[in-house]
C-alpha cells in the first residue's frame, strides 16, 4: 500500500481538527455527565493518585498509563471541586488528540483527504462512543486502541516523525494491552529503518503489559461462561448498535421484541464492504480483512473476559434481554467496521474517477455505467454514515454518567459530614453502587486549596 502523491494537510488543519474533535467529545456529554466522576476514575485513578500510585501501577492485571498520568496531574493541579469537570476535559482532549493523530498517520495509506478526515472524525462521532467511552479517562484506552492500526502502518518521512510516532506507540501500548491484536501490522513496513523505532516502542510497551499480567494477574469473574453462540449474538447486538445508533439499548429492545434477525441487518453493509474490497481492491484488501478480523477478536475477548450468565444471550428470555445494557466492548469493533465501509467508499470513488477500464478500452456506455454505480455507492455510504451520526449526536447520550451523582453535590454532603466531626468520607461516584466510591480525607475537603 503506497500513499497518493497528494499534498498533505497543513499543521493548522490538524490542530483545527484536534480542537473541533475535543469540543465535539465534550459537547456529546450533558451537563450532569460532565460533573460526574466515573467508576475507576474515582476509586482507582484519583484515589490511587492520592495514595501515591505511580504511572505504571497495575490495575486489573494491566497497565493504564494515560489514566494514571492524567489523574495524577488533576489531583496535583486542580482544586477538588473541579476534579469531575477536569476528568471530562482531559478525556475530551485525549479524544481530540487521537482524532488528529489518525488524520496524520493515515497519510501513509492510499486514501483521499476526505476519507482520512472521515476516519479521524469516527473517533468522536461514532454513534455508540459517547455511551461510556467519552467523558472519562478510565476508557481512554479504547480510543488508543482505535488509533493503533493506523499508527502501526504509519511510514514516517523523517526521523523526527519516527521518534514522535514511537513515543505515541509506547504511550498507547502502556495503556492498552489489546493493541497486541494489531501487532502483525508492524511487519508491513518492517524493512524500513524509520519504522524500526515504532516497532521497538510497540514491543517494549506490550512486553511491559504482559509482564504486568504475569506478575499481577487479572481476577476473572466466576460463574457460567457464555458459549460461542452468545458471543456471536452479542457481537451482532452491540457492534451493530454502536455503529449505527446510540443509545444501543434501542436496538436491544427491538431485538427482544422482533427477534435476533433484526440485529443482523446492521452488519450487512459491512459484510458487503469487506467482500467488495477483498475481490476488487488489491491495495486495501488485506487492511480490510485485518480490520474486520480485529473487530471480531476484540469484541470476543472483551466479552469473554467480562461476561457472566447475564450476558448468555442465547439462553436469555426476551423480557430479560430487553433490560440489557449496551456494552462498551462493541464501540471500537464498530469503529473498525465503519472504517472498512469508508475505505470501500473511497476505493469506489477512485474507481469512478478513473473509469472501469484504466486502459480506455471497452464500450463507453459500460464505463460510464460503472462510474455511476461506484459514485452512487459512495453517496449511499456517505449519506448512511452521516444519517447515523446525526441521529445519535443530536442528543447527548452518555447513558452511564448521565444518571449522576453530581460530584459538586456529593462534595457538599461530604463537607457537611466533615463538619459533624468525621475524619474521612466516602464520596459516591457513578454508577451509583456501593463499590464505586472514593475515600477522601476531610483535611483535603476543607483545606483552603480545595
Amino acid at each position: 500500500m503506497t500513499p497518493h502523491g497528494r499534498r498533505g494537510l497543513s499543521a493548522w488543519a490538524v490542530v483545527l481538527l484536534a480542537v473541533a474533535a475535543s469540543a465535539v467529545a465534550f459537547l456529546r456529554l450533558d451537563p450532569l455527565a460532565r460533573d460526574t466522576v466515573w467508576a475507576e476514575d474515582g476509586r482507582y485513578f484519583l484515589g490511587g493518585a492520592l495514595d501515591g500510585a505511580g504511572a505504571l501501577e497495575p490495575y486489573q492485571g494491566y497497565l493504564q498509563f494515560v489514566p494514571r498520568v492524567l489523574a495524577g496531574l488533576i489531583t496535583s493541579l486542580v482544586p477538588i471541586d473541579g476534579w469531575a469537570i477536569a476528568l471530562t476535559v482531559a478525556s475530551s482532549l485525549v479524544a481530540g488528540a487521537v482524532a488528529a493523530a489518525v488524520l496524520v498517520v493515515t497519510r501513509s495509506l492510499p486514501f483521499a483527504c476526505g476519507t482520512r478526515i472521515a476516519l479521524a472524525a469516527l473517533t468522536v462521532l461514532t454513534p455508540g462512543v459517547a455511551t461510556e467511552v467519552l467523558g472519562n479517562v478510565a476508557n481512554a484506552h479504547w480510543l488508543l486502541l482505535w488509533l493503533a492500526p493506523w499508527l502501526l502502518l504509519f511510514r514516517p518521512r523523517s526521523w523526527a516523525g519516527s521518534a514522535t510516532a514511537a513515543a505515541l506507540a509506547l504511550v498507547a501500548t502502556l495503556t492498552e494491552i489489546q493493541i497486541v491484536v494489531f501487532a502483525p501490522l508492524l511487519l508491513v513496513h518492517a524493512r524500513e529503518r524509520r519504522h524500526w523505532p515504532i516497532i521497538g516502542a510497540t514491543v517494549l510497551g506490550l512486553g511491559a503489559q504482559f509482564a504486568t499480567t504475569l506478575l499481577a494477574p487479572r481476577a476473572i469473574a466466576g460463574g457460567g461462561r457464555p458459549g460461542i453462540l452468545s458471543i456471536a449474538l452479542g457481537y451482532a447486538l452491540h457492534v451493530g448498535g454502536s455503529a449505527w445508533h446510540a443509545p444501543g439499548e434501542d436496538l436491544i429492545r427491538l431485538v427482544a421484541e422482533r427477534g435476533w434477525w433484526v440485529a443482523l441487518l446492521p452488519l450487512v453493509p459491512f459484510a458487503i464492504a469487506v467482500a467488495v474490497l477483498v475481490v476488487r481492491s488489491r491495495s486495501t484488501r488485506w487492511l480490510a480483512l485485518a480490520l474486520a478480523t480485529a473487530s471480531v477478536m476484540l469484541f470476543s475477548a472483551g466479552f469473554e473476559l467480562n461476561a457472566g450468565p447475564d450476558l448468555d444471550y442465547a439462553a436469555l428470555p426476551a423480557n430479560v434481554l430487553a433490560e440489557a445494557h449496551a456494552l462498551r466492548y462493541g464501540v471500537v469493533p464498530a469503529m473498525l467496521l465503519l472504517a472498512v465501509l469508508l475505505i470501500a467508499a473511497d476505493r469506489g470513488l477512485a474507481f469512478a474517477r478513473r473509469g472501469a477500464d484504466a486502459g480506455g478500452t471497452g464500450p463507453r456506455a459500460r464505463r460510464t455505467a460503472a462510474r455511476l454505480v461506484a459514485g452512487a455507492g459512495f453517496a449511499i455510504v456517505v449519506v448512511g454514515v452521516l444519517t447515523a451520526v446525526a441521529t445519535s449526536v443530536g442528543a447527548t447520550d452518555s447513558l452511564r454518567k448521565s444518571a449522576g451523582p453530581s460530584w459538586s453535590a456529593s462534595l457538599v454532603s461530604a463537607r457537611a459530614a466533615c463538619a459533624d466531626g468525621a475524619a474521612s468520607v466516602d464520596v459516591q461516584t457513578a454508577p451509583d453502587k456501593p463499590e464505586w466510591r472514593i475515600a477522601l480525607d476531610c483535611a483535603l475537603l476543607i483545606s483552603p486549596r480545595s
